[in-house]
């Protein structure tokens, strides 16, 4: 068994994820940015738009996650590029993942930045603007370290399993789950 299968069924039990037609789950692939914004919709259920719908010009009123997209921007855990850019098909990394956590769910570090993210060896190749967010991450229990149980890697690609831990990791934070034990799971 992996190590996430415990997370990944809780979320599966509720409905929260689901695998593909052919009843596999392809743990090691990457998530999208549209497949994180249908993950997003589907977890966190909110009623209060933060923002403003942005038409997307990458974005085409029948592309499938089109209205993922709209609600995790508009409840605030994505954001497009510029000149109105989503990449939908593009691979998030687990720095966006935790950036887009941390931001929906308004969390900020309760302490420097730099402190709490000297847990992790290759902390300077997370980029100085996103220390906040990550830090805050980091404290909230949604870093996940893998498969070097040192590193926290932000610019890999983020795969299905880790971004499922990562969310079952949000529900705890939120109160809404019971944790579960993993040596992949940081501990600051």
């Amino acid at each position: 068994d992996r190590w996430s299968k415990p997370f990944i069924d809780e979320l599966s039990k509720r409905k929260l994820i689901s695998g593909f037609p052919d009843g596999t789950f392809a743990p090691d692939r990457p998530v999208t940015r549209a497949e994180l914004a249908a993950q997003i919709q589907q977890i966190f259920e909110r009623d209060t738009n933060l923002r403003d719908l942005i038409v997307f010009t990458d974005v085409s009123g029948e592309y499938w996650g089109r209205a993922a997209i709209d609600k995790s921007v508009a409840i605030g855990f994505l954001n497009g590029y510029p000149n109105a850019i989503f990449a939908p098909d593009q691979s998030v990394s687990r720095l966006e993942v935790a950036i887009a956590l941390a931001t929906g769910l308004g969390l900020n570090p309760s302490e420097t930045p730099a402190a709490v993210l000297a847990i992790f060896p290759d902390a300077e190749t997370i980029p100085g603007w996103a220390e906040p967010k990550i830090a805050a991450a980091t404290q909230a229990g949604f870093a996940v370290v893998d498969p070097d149980l040192q590193q926290f890697d932000p610019n890999t690609a983020a795969t299905r399993e880790v971004v499922a831990v990562m969310m079952y990791q949000a529900l705890v934070w939120a109160g809404q789950a019971e944790p579960i034990a993993s040596d992949r799971l940081v501990q600051p």
